[in-house]
């Protein structure tokens, strides 16, 4: 029956199940059936692909439950593409806002082209169901403060934040379970002594 065959597949290829695009895409192809059940399952489409924006905006299309998990590192070398992915997945991320529970932010001196509009793009968002928010800013720290200034986040519980003081709304202050700092990571002492 579609219920159990529904069941492992979820088991198989849901959160937590690591699963590649790649090997996704060959379950897909076993047969119409599988495909049906599997489109019908948004467990399967919750953790966005990052380095794919065409796939991360497939996915979030078949995630309809308030689950996704997303991952935005910024740009990792230089080309067209690469430079329209960053932008395009910051503008999905706010298309999909009221679906995101993880999200995880990277940005560093190569995002500095597109900081503006990132910074633009996202200023105002609503996350009801972000549970956990990460963010790293290396050596962009002081630019992105803003970043998170006017997010409505209710149900944020985790924070981590890495060479970044991000300003927060002071109604998310104190919902915040647990918070992790890093902060000059990988500076020598003697990078951070004054003369």
């Amino acid at each position: 029956p579609d219920e159990i065959l529904s069941i492992i597949l979820e088991h198989c290829c849901g959160r937590g199940a690591d699963l590649s695009f790649e090997a996704l895409n060959k379950i897909l192809l076993v047969s119409h059936h599988f495909r049906d059940i599997l489109f019908r399952i948004p467990s399967i489409w919750s953790r966005l692909p990052q380095l794919h924006l065409e796939r991360a905006e497939r996915y979030a299309s078949r995630a309809t439950r308030p689950e996704i998990e997303m991952v935005i590192r910024g740009v990792l070398y230089s080309s067209k593409r690469e430079m329209k992915r960053v932008p395009g997945l910051y503008s999905l991320a706010v298309s999909v806002s009221s679906r995101i529970r993880t999200l995880s932010l990277t940005l560093s001196s190569s995002d500095l082209p597109h900081l503006e509009t990132i910074l633009q793009t996202c200023s105002s968002m609503t996350l009801p169901f972000l549970e956990d928010l990460s963010l790293s800013c290396s050596s962009v720290g002081r630019r992105c403060t803003s970043l998170c200034s006017n997010w409505d986040m209710p149900s944020l519980r985790r924070l981590g934040i890495s060479d970044i003081l991000p300003t927060l709304a002071f109604s998310v202050l104190p919902q915040i379970k647990a918070c992790t700092v890093v902060a000059n990571w990988g500076n020598q002492t003697e990078d951070l002594e004054e003369d």
